[in-house]
């Protein structure tokens, strides 16, 4: 496997952190209230588990001739490339975010000092659901039922896209403007955590999370 492809350090550290919580989350409820489910349906802990994006004009890429080759392409087929941005919970991640409203699609191209350089591709339905194509390998853990993910490792930008087209769900999708999809895509991590809250995370997934 590439040293391109390995899981990111930090977003591990971060993903298992929010793995345990959840998990002593289920522990106490279930010696608590005999809930056979684990965390409680309707109880939500109130917290900001949006993550938020910042414009980072004039970033100097650390392999810009990676970067461009994913996301050029993507300028050539339609993409209006916003720039790139940081994440402020993964302060290691730097991200070149493009929309192409046409066929409401966002990408993401990710850069990271030691996990290399990778692209999501992300589309948005009425129903809240999403389909993701990525060139970043698994993280061991399972996706919302509603949501399609396919991953395609050493896929091109052109290779993914041309796929996402062709295989994303036929439903309503969601249309996009550039305001729209860095909304979404901050929002999308507390969709995340908020249904492995609700629906519990196994032993299992634990394990292969720590172990990817």
């Amino acid at each position: 496997m590439s040293h391109h492809f390995k899981p990111l350090r930090h977003l591990r550290v971060l993903l298992m952190s929010n793995l345990r919580r959840v998990l002593k989350l289920r522990i106490v409820k279930t010696t608590r209230g005999g809930l056979s489910n684990g965390v409680g349906r309707h109880a939500h802990p109130k917290q900001q588990d949006d993550v938020r994006l910042f414009p980072q004009p004039g970033y100097q890429w650390r392999k810009p001739v990676a970067v461009s080759k994913l996301a050029d392409p993507l300028v050539s087929r339609g993409f209006t490339d916003l720039g790139p941005y940081r994440i402020d919970v993964m302060p290691e991640v730097t991200v070149r975010f493009l929309v192409n409203s046409a066929v409401s699609v966002y990408a993401c191209v990710y850069e990271h000092a030691e996990a290399g350089i990778w692209l999501d591709l992300v589309s948005r339905y009425e129903d809240g659901s999403r389909a993701t194509f990525t060139t970043l390998r698994s993280n061991g853990l399972d996706q919302r039922p509603q949501d399609t993910l396919v991953r395609a490792v050493s896929a091109s930008a052109e290779a993914l896209y041309g796929r996402m087209l062709r295989e994303r769900p036929q439903r309503a999708l969601l249309r996009l403007d550039a305001p729209t999809a860095i909304r979404l895509f901050e929002s999308s991590h507390a969709e995340q955590r908020l249904w492995r809250q609700t629906e519990g995370i196994s032993a299992s997934q634990v394990t292969n999370a720590a172990a990817t």
